[in-house]
C-alpha cells in the first residue's frame, strides 16, 4: 500500500524516478524516466539498477548505493554525486543530475532514485565548476553545495581540514608538475579513508576539507583524523623520487546549523593549533549554534 502511494505521487512530480529494492533490483519508475531514457516499464522491471549506468562507470556503483542506504539517519537525501551520466535505451548517455530519498514508512523501506537532464550547453561548466581539475576532488563551490544542503536539513556533520607540511620545498626543488602529482595521489589517499558519502574537497594550493555525512561522534572524527595523517604520511612515488608530506588536521563537529564560513574558521583555526603544537590532530570541539 506505501508503495503503491509512493508511485502514485512521483507520477505527479516534474523529475524521473526510480524505486529499488535491497537486491537493487528496478521495482519502479515513473513516466517522466521512461520518457527520459527512452525503456518502457516493463523492460527494467526487475532489472538491477546498473542497466541505466554506463558500463564503464558501474566500478563500485552497488557499494555506493548500499553505503547509504545502511546510513541511520532517515529521510536523508543523497547528492554526493549530482552530476552522472544515465545509459538511455538506444545506448546513448544523458547527463542528469540525481539524488536518492531512503524512506521509511510504517517499517517498509523505500528508496528512490530522482534524475533531471542537464541541459548539455550547461553541464560542462557545472562539471568544472564543482571538480577540482588538478585532482578530481571536489571543489570549493561543491563543498558549498553540500554544506548549505546540510543546513538545509539540520544534519550533523564532521569537518577536517588538512594543510600538507613540506609541499613547498618539493615543488620548489623538483618543479610543479611533480607537486602537481603529489597533490593527485594525496587526494586519492583522502577519498580511501572515508566513506563514498562523504566528501574530500581541495580548497586551497595544498590545502583539503573532508565533511563527513551525518556525523556527531569527537572520537571517531580523531580516529578518521589520524588514518588519514597516517595516509597522506606514505611515501610517494614520482618519476623515480621517494617524496613525503605531512599534514596537521582540525578537526570540528557540528551538531546543529552553523553558518558555513564560521565552521570552517574554526576548523582552520584548530588545524593551525595542531601545527603550532607539533601535533597531527586537533579538535575544536562540538558546535552547537
Amino acid at each position: 500500500m506505501v508503495a503503491s502511494r509512493l508511485h502514485s505521487f512521483t507520477e505527479l512530480l516534474p523529475d524521473a524516478a526510480v524505486f529499488i529494492d535491497g537486491d537493487q533490483r528496478i521495482t519502479h519508475v515513473n513516466a517522466q524516466l521512461c520518457d527520459l531514457l527512452g525503456w518502457q516499464r516493463e523492460d527494467l522491471l526487475g532489472e538491477p539498477l546498473v542497466t541505466l549506468i554506463p558500463e564503464r562507470h558501474r566500478a563500485g556503483h552497488r557499494d555506493h548505493v548500499d553505503a547509504f542506504r545502511v546510513l541511520p539517519k532517515r529521510h536523508q537525501p543523497m547528492s554526493n554525486r549530482p552530476v552522472i551520466l544515465a545509459l538511455a535505451r538506444d545506448g546513448t548517455e544523458k547527463r542528469v543530475s540525481v539524488s536518492i530519498a531512503k524512506l521509511d514508512w510504517e517499517g517498509e523501506i523505500v528508496l528512490v532514485g530522482f534524475l533531471r537532464e542537464l541541459p548539455l550547453e550547461l553541464t560542462d561548466a557545472q562539471l568544472h565548476a564543482e571538480t577540482d581539475t588538478l585532482t578530481e576532488a571536489a571543489s570549493r563551490l561543491r563543498l558549498s553545495r553540500e554544506m548549505q544542503r546540510r543546513r538545509q536539513y539540520d544534519q550533523p556533520c564532521g569537518l577536517l581540514y588538512l594543510d600538507l607540511n613540506h609541499f613547498k620545498p618539493i615543488n620548489d626543488e623538483h618543479g610543479h608538475a611533480v607537486g602537481d602529482e603529489v597533490l593527485r595521489v594525496v587526494a586519492r589517499r583522502l577519498a580511501r579513508c572515508v566513506r563514498e558519502v562523504d566528501l574530500v574537497a581541495r580548497v586551497g594550493g595544498d590545502e583539503f576539507v573532508v565533511l563527513l555525512h551525518d556525523f556527531d561522534d569527537p572520537e571517531r572524527l580523531e580516529s578518521i583524523a589520524g588514518k588519514l595523517h597516517a595516509a597522506v604520511g606514505q611515501p610517494i612515488y614520482v618519476k623515480g623520487r621517494m617524496l613525503r608530506v605531512g599534514t596537521a588536521i582540525g578537526g570540528v563537529i557540528a551538531a546543529h546549523p552553523l553558518d558555513e564560513a564560521a565552521l570552517l574558521e574554526r576548523a582552520d583555526r584548530a588545524m593551525f593549533e595542531a601545527k603550532r603544537c607539533g601535533l597531527p590532530f586537533a579538535l575544536d570541539g562540538a558546535v552547537t549554534a
